[in-house]
């Protein structure tokens, strides 16, 4: 193995664990938040590296079949894939991100959701078919205006290459595309709410309703691993707007502080308003957010 190959290796794994951490890390640190708003103290910082050390060290026993084992790991997979694609700060770190990486990383994706419906739909739950049913509607509603935002964005400069729109950000922050082009940047953070799955767009897993939905079936060692993809996958998401919508950022420091900042955004909506109805989700995607995203994408191309 030469020299380079085996710096992006070691680079990769780096980025892998410490999204892993930094995603735990920050999960804590909402809940600590949550709890201070309702008068209570709240967990310790350490619970959820607490907890997923001790689902690991489990013996899982219970499995309805070959697919409902490969669901959490596929999940992995996908969400990996994702965090290599995905170019940090200012191209200081690019991993394996390369010429019209966009429309790669929004395919994979969904890599992950696909894969727990294919488990859970194995384990043959009934609550967690309807989480599934109502991750995936919900899939579809956010999906309409997240897709025209980043069409307009890819319009506006001419590119599909992460690190092209990052570099187009450059001189201050009147030039990141969330002020720039106020129309995408809105479309974008109102999509944003049903990415990360907060109130009041947390219907899939609705503990009160659907008994946490998809993962009802889950524990042990597939919980954890299930736990460990979220972590990564709210850094990954969250890396991935900062670049697109906030100028990207000149270190690690900088990118971590971004992800936080943007992180309360969805926590303080989510403390706000209660829990929407499915439908009341869906239309909310295809209303507003979508309206606002057909007027920016016109204004990009004309």
């Amino acid at each position: 193995m030469s020299t380079d190959s085996m710096y992006r290796l070691l680079v990769t794994i780096a980025v892998i664990l410490g999204s892993i951490i930094y995603g735990f890390f920050i999960n804590s640190l909402a809940r600590r938040i949550t709890a201070r708003v309702q008068n209570r103290m709240g967990p310790p910082l350490k619970q959820p590296f607490i907890d997923v050390i001790k689902l690991y060290s489990k013996r899982t026993f219970v499995t309805h079949g070959i697919m409902q084992t490969l669901g959490p790991i596929l999940m992995l997979t996908g969400i990996i894939s994702t965090l290599i694609l995905i170019p940090y700060g200012k191209g200081y770190l690019t991993l394996y991100s390369s010429n019209g990486d966009l429309i790669t990383i929004l395919y994979i994706m969904t890599f992950g959701q696909l894969a727990m419906a294919l488990a859970v739909g194995q384990a043959g739950n009934p609550y967690g078919t309807i989480g599934v049913a109502r991750g995936l509607t919900r899939m579809f509603g956010y999906e309409l205006p997240l897709i025209l935002a980043l069409i307009s964005l890819i319009a506006l400069n001419h590119s599909a290459d992460v690190n092209v729109i990052i570099a187009n950000q450059h001189g201050g922050i009147a030039n990141w595309n969330a002020f720039r082009h106020p129309f995408v940047g809105i479309t974008a953070l109102l999509a944003m709410l049903g990415m990360m799955s907060y109130q009041p767009f947390d219907n899939a897993s609705a503990p009160a309703e659907v008994a946490s939905g998809p993962i009802t079936e889950f524990g042990g060692k597939f919980m954890a691993i299930m736990m460990t993809t979220n972590a990564m996958f709210v850094v990954a998401k969250l890396a991935l707007l900062v670049d697109l919508f906030f100028g990207g950022a000149s270190n690690i420091f900088i990118l971590a502080l971004k992800i936080f900042l943007l992180y309360l955004y969805p926590l303080f909506v989510g403390l706000v308003f209660p829990r929407f109805a499915m439908e009341d989700t869906f239309l909310f995607f295809w209303k507003w957010p979508t309206l606002i995203g057909f007027i920016g994408l016109a204004i990009a191309i004309f």
